[in-house]
């Protein structure tokens, strides 16, 4: 049970899309409700194709126009439904990712997320572009055999991160 005032039982949801171009994985976890965070994994699977396909400025550029997309979706009257979102496509080896909010992304092969919360939460006006990409982008080349993971506060408030790594390090290579 949440120790706090919630909406739903579980705000947080997950979206892997898997193409033969690459892989997009997505995490979201509503703020005051689940509708933002459903919101933004349904946007960020329509344009899925467009995030795999991109990279550099053309990945940043995708992302911007993911955060405007969902931002128009919410109902005016949800003023306070928010969310967290972590966006990362993968392509051999290469790695870029868009982290808005308290949620992270792990790679097995660091003690700490490779990512830092920010105050960049979708559901109010964000416009990214006057953000400096440091913020809230990344890219990395991936070790053979290594394994990422992207993360919610509802996983890593409850296990600490180095007991997250450990346990992506030793996962099964299927």
């Amino acid at each position: 049970p949440k120790p706090y005032p919630h909406q739903d039982p579980n705000e947080d949801g997950a979206l892997l899309v898997h193409t033969e171009h690459g892989v997009l994985l997505a995490i979201a976890d509503g703020y005051n409700g689940a509708a933002a965070s459903e919101i933004a994994l349904a946007e960020a699977l329509e344009c899925a194709q467009e995030l795999i396909g991109a990279r550099g400025n053309g990945f940043r550029a995708r992302v911007a126009e993911l955060v405007t997309r969902v931002a128009q979706r919410l109902p005016a009257n949800a003023a306070r439904s928010r969310t967290c979102l972590v966006v990362a496509r993968v392509t051999g080896r290469h790695c870029e990712f868009a982290s808005f909010g308290d949620s992270c992304l792990l790679r097995s092969s660091r003690r700490e997320p490779v990512s830092s919360a920010n105050e960049l939460v979708l559901g109010r006006a964000l416009d990214v572009a006057a953000v400096s990409p440091d913020v809230w982008y990344g890219s990395f080349e991936c070790t053979a055999g290594e394994r990422i993971a992207l993360l919610t506060d509802g996983v890593t408030g409850f296990a600490p991160v180095l007991t997250l790594a450990d346990t992506l390090a030793r996962a099964p290579n299927d």
